[in-house]
C-alpha cells in the first residue's frame, strides 16, 4: 500500500472522528446506560416499598380488578408481569388522549402510579435522537444517523490506515510521553471491542434504513408506508379499530393464563394487552418473554376476549421482518441476562473511550503542528465540554430524579432542563477558562457528582447500606459503580495532574 494513500486514510479517519466524535460521545455513553434502562427506572423510584412477589394467577386477578374499577371504558389494558429484571407488577390503560397511565399494585397497601419520563427512558431518548421529539422533527434521528455512519467509517479506516494496529495493541505503554499513552489507549479500546462496534453500528442503522434511505419504499409501496412497515418491520402494538359490539362480559384472563402457560410453561408470559374490554369484539393477547431469544418480536397468542376462543398463535412474519427482529434484538439487548448487559454497557463505555482519546489525540498533533490557529482552539474547547461536561450533564440528571419533589407540576419536563442547563453551563465554563484548567475544573465536578450521588438515597429513604439489607440490588449496583467510577477518575486526574503541564488537549 502506497504512502500518500495511507496519508488520505488517515485524514479521512482524523476528520470523520474530529466532526462527528462528539456527538457520537454523547450516543455511546447514554446507549451504553440505556442497557440497564430498567435498572435505573427502580433506581429513580425509590419512593416504592420492596415489591412483595406474587404469582402470575393472583397478578392478573389483581390488575383486572385494579383496571375493571380504574378504567372498564379505556381501549387498551396492559399487564406487565413481574420477572427477574422487574419485580413489579404494571398496569396501564390507554386514556382518551392517547397517553398511558401506569400503577405499580405489588409495592405497598395502594397502587403506585408512576411517573412517565424516568431515568432510563431519558437516556434511551437521548440515545435514540438526541431528545428532539420525533413527532416534531426527524433532525435528531438523521444526527444519530450520521453518528453511526461515522462510526462505522472510522472503525474501518482506522484498522486500514494503520497497518500496525494489531501489534500496537499489545504494546500498551502508559510510562511513555504523554502523546504515546493517549495514543496507546486509544488503540485499546478501539480494537479490543471492534467487533462490537462494527455490530452496534450496523444494526443502530438497519432499524431504520427505511428513514435513510426510503426511495426504495417509495418507489415499491408508494404511499402506502403502513404496509411496508407491517412487510418490512412486524408490528409491536395492537391496531384499535372502532368498537363494535354490545357490552360483553370479559372472559376470564386466569383461565386464558393458564391455556397460555400450559403452551409455554410457567414464567414464560411478560405481558397481557385487552383491547376493548367488556364489549363483544374483545381482544386479548398474550406475550412471551423474550430473554431468552435474540428477536425483538415477541411470540404471541391472541384469543376472542368475549368467548375465550384461539383466534391467532405468533403473528405472521415475513422473512425480512424476522432478519430485522434479530438486527433490533442485537442491538437493544433484551435477551441474554445481566452478563451480557454488562458486556454491552462496558464495550459501549470503551466505545465512547476511544472517540474521546481519539478527540484529544487529535488536537494534541494540532496544537505541536499549528499554534494557536482557531480550529484548533475551538476543538480544545469542545472535547472539555463535549467529553467531561456531558459527563457531568449526564450525572445532574442522576441528581434530578433523586432530588426533585415528586410533587412539582410538570416535575417530568425539567430533566430535559436540568440536562441541558449543566451542559449549556460547561460550554461557557470551557470557552471562559484556559483549556488545562478546564479538564481539572470539570474534571473534579464529574468526580465530585458520581462521588456523592449515593448519599442522594439517604434523601430518599434508601441508603446503599438498606438496598443492600433488602435486596434491593437496582440500586445498590448503580451506586456502587458511581463509587467506583468516582475512583477511577480520582486516578486519572492525579496522574494528568502531576505534570507540569497538565493537559495542554
Amino acid at each position: 500500500m502506497k504512502r500518500p494513500y495511507l496519508r488520505e486514510m488517515r485524514a479521512f479517519h482524523s476528520w470523520v472522528g474530529l466532526f462527528l466524535g462528539w456527538i457520537l460521545f454523547g450516543v455511546l455513553l447514554t446507549g451504553s446506560l440505556a442497557v440497564f434502562h430498567t435498572e435505573l427506572d427502580q433506581w429513580g423510584l425509590t419512593e416504592l416499598s420492596f415489591a412483595k412477589p406474587v404469582a402470575p394467577e393472583q397478578a392478573v386477578a389483581q390488575s383486572v380488578e385494579y383496571l375493571s374499577a380504574h378504567a372498564p371504558d379505556a381501549r387498551l389494558w396492559r399487564i406487565i408481569l413481574p420477572d427477574e429484571r422487574d419485580p413489579y407488577l404494571r398496569a396501564a390503560y390507554k386514556t382518551a388522549s392517547g397517553g398511558m397511565v401506569e400503577a405499580i399494585l405489588n409495592s405497598g397497601p395502594q397502587p403506585f402510579i408512576v411517573r412517565n419520563e424516568q431515568l432510563g427512558s431519558f437516556f434511551l431518548l437521548y440515545h435514540s435522537h438526541l431528545l428532539l421529539k420525533r413527532t416534531l422533527t426527524q433532525i435528531g434521528l438523521f444526527l444519530v444517523g450520521a453518528a453511526g455512519i461515522a462510526m462505522l467509517c472510522v472503525c474501518i479506516s482506522g484498522v486500514w490506515s494503520h497497518i500496525k494496529v494489531f501489534a500496537e495493541f499489545f504494546t500498551f505503554r502508559p510510562g511513555k510521553n504523554k502523546h504515546r499513552a493517549w495514543l496507546d489507549l486509544h488503540t485499546v479500546l478501539g480494537i479490543l471491542p471492534l467487533p462490537f462496534h462494527l455490530m452496534i453500528s450496523y444494526t443502530g442503522l438497519i432499524m431504520l434504513y427505511w428513514l435513510y434511505v426510503p426511495s426504495a419504499a417509495s418507489v415499491i409501496y408508494g404511499n402506502n408506508l403502513s404496509t411496508f412497515r407491517q412487510e418490512a418491520l412486524g408490528t409491536y402494538s395492537m391496531v384499535l379499530p372502532p368498537q363494535k359490539g354490545p357490552a360483553t362480559p370479559l372472559f376470564s384472563l386466569t383461565t386464558l393464563l393458564h391455556d397460555a402457560q400450559s403452551h409455554w410453561g410457567q414464567g414464560a408470559i411478560a405481558k397481557i394487552y385487552v383491547r376493548d374490554p367488556f364489549y363483544k369484539g374483545a381482544i386479548v393477547e398474550f406475550w412471551h418473554e423474550r430473554a431468552h431469544q435474540v428477536g425483538q418480536q415477541y411470540a404471541r397468542r391472541v384469543y376472542n376476549g368475549a368467548t375465550g376462543q384461539l383466534i391467532l398463535q405468533n403473528m405472521p412474519l415475513t422473512f425480512v421482518a424476522r432478519v430485522q427482529s434479530v438486527l433490533a434484538g442485537l442491538h437493544w439487548v433484551e435477551w441474554g441476562g445481566p452478563s451480557i448487559r454488562w458486556c454491552y454497557a462496558l464495550a459501549g463505555l470503551m466505545g465512547a473511550g476511544s472517540v474521546a482519546t481519539g478527540l484529544i489525540l487529535y488536537t494534541q498533533k494540532q496544537s505541536r503542528a499549528v499554534q494557536n490557529t482557531v480550529l484548533v482552539t475551538v476543538a480544545r474547547k469542545l472535547n472539555v465540554c463535549a467529553l467531561l461536561g456531558f459527563s457531568c450533564a449526564c450525572l445532574s440528571v442522576f441528581w434530578a430524579e433523586r432530588l426533585l419533589p415528586y410533587t412539582w407540576p410538570q416535575r417530568n419536563a425539567l430533566l430535559p432542563v436540568v440536562f441541558l442547563g449543566v451542559w449549556f453551563a460547561s460550554i461557557v465554563h470551557a470557552f471562559l477558562t484556559p483549556t488545562r484548567l478546564g479538564w481539572v475544573h470539570q474534571g473534579c465536578l464529574f468526580i465530585t457528582l458520581c462521588g456523592l450521588l449515593p448519599l442522594t438515597g439517604w434523601y430518599r429513604h434508601m441508603s446503599l447500606l438498606s438496598a443492600c439489607m433488602v435486596g434491593h440490588w437496582s440500586v445498590a449496583v448503580v451506586d456502587v459503580s458511581a463509587l467506583v467510577i468516582a475512583l477511577l477518575g480520582c486516578v486519572v486526574l492525579y496522574r494528568v495532574c502531576r505534570h507540569k503541564r497538565v493537559l495542554k488537549a
